[in-house]
């Protein structure tokens, strides 16, 4: 969750009791991003690995993570679609 600080400056009419204000912050968007779940990485060293299945087996492989949240991160190298 981010904290933003709103300044209404110099308003004609008061905002009064219960004023909301609903606000959308966009950090970071990507189109045609592969993403998965942040739970399905972990760390191997300095890196981030996450297991895929090859051959009917879990292999380990090293991905690069170019952007995350507390949700999903999007994969930049080591994993494709499907």
């Amino acid at each position: 969750m981010w904290n933003s600080l709103a300044n209404f400056v110099d308003r004609a009419v008061p905002l009064g009791d219960a004023y909301r204000l609903e606000t959308r912050i966009v950090v970071w968007e990507g189109h045609n991003v592969l993403t998965v779940p942040l739970n399905a990485l972990f760390r191997c060293q300095e890196n981030w690995c996450a297991f895929v299945v090859e051959n009917g087996h879990a292999n380990k492989r090293q991905v690069k993570v170019s952007h995350r949240s507390n949700l999903v991160a999007a994969i930049a190298d080591g994993l494709v679609e499907g």
